[in-house]
């Protein structure tokens, strides 16, 4: 406690700038999910003051992720009812804190970095492709699948291109380097702006702004509130779904508290079970009361970091601005348009596939790359899990396919091969697992016909019953070419029906 006060003015700032960041990134992942906008920041209030009062992070600010929208996005038209939707997000919360009670923080450890890195590809793609009608100034109520063949709203569109040119010249040129966006994100620089222009100048319909309701005060926004549907506990698409959320947002919440313990100059260490449970909590509130799903995001830690916050202060304080907007200034937020939230989101979906991270995994070699393409295209195709389940698979793959030659050289040099006098010897290596059979096969193939062969088990520990098979069958085919094949060793032996049978190992 001692501690928190003494950084309050550090966490403080560091909160308002955090929230100022959050405001347009809560209202535009609401938008990419196709969840009505105020859940995104109810998830963002409660990523602060729950996640942040419990979580032992000093650095991590939770809230809505890009990398759930997909998942929110085809959870919700599956399920087909956001009331239903709360159930899966409530329940992924029960789940997130009994992987934390089973201490399942190492839990990212054990997917591989080039489907993670593939997943969150695929998702920055499949943000920005929704994402881009907005920007082009179609009608929210018009089909947000494809781009052509849809009616234009020219004020929309000149807001949007107009938005999407400053936000690429501020990343890529030397403007990004101006004092002012030092002190005024450059995300909520261009929402002030485009805000400003659509309400003096454009006169934009409703339907292409934002719209978190009529809140004039606490009551009016505890009313606003939404609870899931619990008739639908008992639907097992809805498990599923839960399911799919939890793992999901605890990876990325592992990865990003990875990411953040990084960057606190004190180099403190997150707990990642306590943090599974912390998310778990604000969850299972987010659920019960219209909320996204939530996350540890990079993008918020990183300003937080940044910003000079010293404690998990700077979260609450965070969540508790974000709850001020809310009740305080909706007349405002409500002016914001839908394009220039859109174009945020298309540069984050940018962001997440910089040229770089091709070029870099490219450069890693195939089984890495093969692995990564594996999964976004996965994703893209069919859906986040199925296409995460596809990349871990061709992973595993690449790596058994990577595993099984240098298995097969390791046993090419352990199986010592002779020819004298026509007599070949092989000599079976001390031990001879599965992966020993093809290698062995091929030596056997390679006889020829009339020649006499000894193999020979003296210096072997085991023999897998593979390998036995091979000699069984190479026996009775010697037959046939004419090869006069003997075996030496204690480990060979016949039964009754002249099958070659393993003899235990021999001490």
């Amino acid at each position: 406690m001692k501690n928190y006060l003494k950084y309050t003015k550090d966490d403080v700032r560091s909160g308002l700038v955090v929230s100022l960041v959050a405001i347009p990134l809560c209202l535009g992942i609401s938008l990419a999910s196709g969840a009505p906008l105020l859940s995104g920041l109810i998830a963002g209030i409660i990523g602060g003051l729950v996640v942040g009062s419990m979580s032992n992070s000093h650095i991590s600010v939770s809230g809505p992720a890009a990398g759930l929208a997909v998942i929110v996005y085809n959870g919700i038209q599956e399920v087909g009812d956001f009331n239903v939707f709360l159930m899966a997000v409530t329940l992924a919360g029960v789940i997130q804190i009994g992987l934390g009670a089973i201490k399942a923080g190492i839990l990212s450890d054990f997917i591989p970095n080039s489907v993670i890195k593939g997943m969150l590809a695929a998702i920055g793609i499949l943000i920005a492709w929704k994402q881009l009608p907005y920007v082009f100034g179609t009608n929210a109520a018009e089909n947000t699948q494809t781009v052509m063949g849809m009616t234009y709203q020219s004020g929309a569109a000149i807001i949007g291109f107009i938005s999407l040119a400053f936000m690429i010249t501020v990343q890529k040129t030397k403007l990004g380097s101006l004092k002012i966006f030092k002190v005024v994100p450059a995300v909520l620089f261009v929402v002030v702006i485009a805000t400003l222009v659509s309400d003096l100048f454009l006169g934009l319909d409703k339907s292409l702004l934002v719209n978190i309701g009529d809140i004039k005060g606490p009551r009016d926004f505890a009313a606003s509130l939404t609870m899931p549907n619990w008739a639908s506990i008992s639907n097992p698409t809805v498990w599923k779904l839960a399911f799919v959320i939890a793992i999901v947002a605890s990876i990325e919440t592992l990865l990003c508290i990875e990411a953040s313990d990084k960057l606190d100059p004190q180099k403190r260490e997150t707990s990642t079970n306590r943090e599974l449970f912390a998310q778990g909590a604000g969850n299972i509130l987010s659920g019960l009361i219209g909320g996204l799903p939530i996350t540890s995001v990079v993008v918020r830690s990183t300003v937080n970091a940044s910003s000079g916050g010293k404690t998990k202060m700077a979260a609450v304080y965070h969540g508790a601005f974000l709850l001020f907007s809310v009740m305080a200034i909706p007349m405002i937020l409500n002016k914001v348009p839908l394009a220039v939230l859109a174009v945020i989101l298309v540069m984050t979906g940018f962001k997440l596939n910089p040229i770089s991270l091709y070029q870099d995994m490219f450069k890693k070699g195939h089984q890495q790359f093969v692995p990564f393409m594996a999964t976004i295209i996965g994703v893209v195709a069919t859906d986040l899990l199925s296409g995460v389940v596809i990349g871990m698979a061709v992973s595993a793959f690449m790596v058994l396919k990577e595993n099984y030659i240098v298995q097969n050289q390791s046993i090419r040099s352990d199986l010592s091969t002779a020819s004298k006098d026509d007599i070949i010897t092989i000599a079976l290596a001390e031990h001879n697992s599965f992966l020993t059979r093809g290698v062995l096969k091929q030596l056997l193939n390679s006889v020829e016909d009339g020649k006499q062969i000894v193999i020979t088990s003296h210096r072997t520990i085991s023999i897998d019953h593979d390998v036995l098979e091979v000699i069984d069958q190479f026996v009775i085919e010697a037959k046939v070419k004419n090869i006069n094949i003997k075996l030496e060793g204690p480990h060979f032996k016949f039964d009754e029906e002249n099958k070659l049978r393993l003899v235990p190992k021999v001490a």
